[in-house]
């Protein structure tokens, strides 16, 4: 929303480009490996193993970070990518300097999203429930301050984008 109010096509089209890369990537590198987490765990849960609960969401969260590595490679070269993927140049860099500066964000919305699929299985859902609340509510909040204040353009998109992942 607060993208749109910078006036500029292209960098509407580079936050959907966006927006894709996160969806294709790092959300289903979470939500895969969460699938198999949430199994796991509320089979430990189920039978008294507590322990064992908490081995795997540690071995997940250290298996999620391995995996990171190598993404964080890719999408630091996402404008490369899409330029080579026949793309329009100037919303590609635009599009590959969000996505650096959203580095940080995946990989936190990637332990948030491991955090949220244990405590499901141990059936602990108000927590995340809240955080997910609050974040939600506090989100274009400081997305209009920063835009505002600070008027860095899609940085500030991404730094508010940023805080929201990290919380």
């Amino acid at each position: 929303m607060h993208a749109g109010k910078l006036d500029d096509n292209k960098i509407l089209a580079a936050i959907g480009m966006v927006s894709n890369i996160n969806i294709m990537f790092p959300v289903t590198l979470t939500f895969g490996t969460s699938r198999a987490l949430s199994t796991f765990v509320s089979q430990s849960y189920g039978s008294g193993n507590f322990k064992n609960c908490a081995e795997l969401s540690n071995k997940h969260m250290i298996l999620i970070t391995i995996m990171f590595v190598p993404l964080a490679f890719l999408l630091w070269n996402t404008s490369y990518i899409l330029i080579i993927c026949g793309l329009n140049k100037e919303a590609a860099e635009i599009a590959g300097a969000y996505t650096r500066c959203l580095i940080w964000g995946f990989y936190m919305d990637c332990m948030f999203q491991s955090k949220r699929m244990y405590l499901t299985s141990i059936q602990e859902t108000f927590i995340p429930m809240i955080v997910q609340l609050v974040t939600i509510a506090l989100h274009p909040i400081w997305c209009h301050y920063i835009n505002k204040s600070w008027d860095i353009g899609i940085y500030g998109c991404a730094i508010a984008q940023n805080i929201t992942y990290t919380l």
